[in-house]
């Protein structure tokens, strides 16, 4: 990204679909036999989003650093 933006100035990304699979994770098939409440969702999601901020820290800060620049943008 930093060369495009040296490059280009002014960059744009745009996050289509799905970028967190909250739902087919290792963590879902284990709650599997458990009655799926509306509760329990949440807190599998809440989990499995806790697990992905921690395993992915490395994208989260790449994104951090280009929200920064204020000729960036993320849609």
């Amino acid at each position: 990204m930093r060369k495009l933006s040296e490059q280009f100035g002014n960059i744009e990304i745009v996050l289509l679909g799905d970028i967190f699979d909250l739902i087919r994770t290792q963590k879902y098939y284990e709650s599997e036999g458990e009655p799926f409440t509306e509760e329990k969702i949440k807190e599998t999601k809440r989990e499995v989003m806790a697990e992905i901020l921690v395993d992915h820290v490395a994208f989260f800060e790449t994104l951090r650093r280009f929200m920064e620049q204020p000729e960036h943008a993320l849609r």
